[in-house]
């Protein structure tokens, strides 16, 4: 069974909205076990939303290029923004 906890649906419809408008977004997210390994804090532009493995992920383009995909759990703010300096335009 997933420890996953659905995130508010306000939250849920304003990421929707992010990746309809191509709006990049920095991301404040969940420190990961332990308390690191990955950023506590991300500028992405949002892709999609997907389910899989019993939680929802938000997939994105990092200001390098990198997609990944993020549990929308961890994730604990997001706040639009201008696209990054040197960040690629989405294709």
């Amino acid at each position: 069974m997933s420890d996953y906890q659905p995130i508010a649906c306000a939250r849920h419809e304003a990421l929707e909205l992010a990746i309809l408008r191509g709006r990049w977004l920095r991301l404040g997210l969940q420190a990961g076990p332990g308390g690191a390994e990955r950023p506590t804090e991300l500028f992405a532009l949002p892709l999609d939303i997907a389910i899989a493995d019993g939680a929802e992920w938000l997939l994105v383009r990092d200001a390098n290029g990198n997609e990944r995909r993020l549990r929308l759990d961890h994730i604990r703010s997001e706040t639009p923004v201008e696209r990054p300096h040197g960040a690629a335009a989405p294709p």
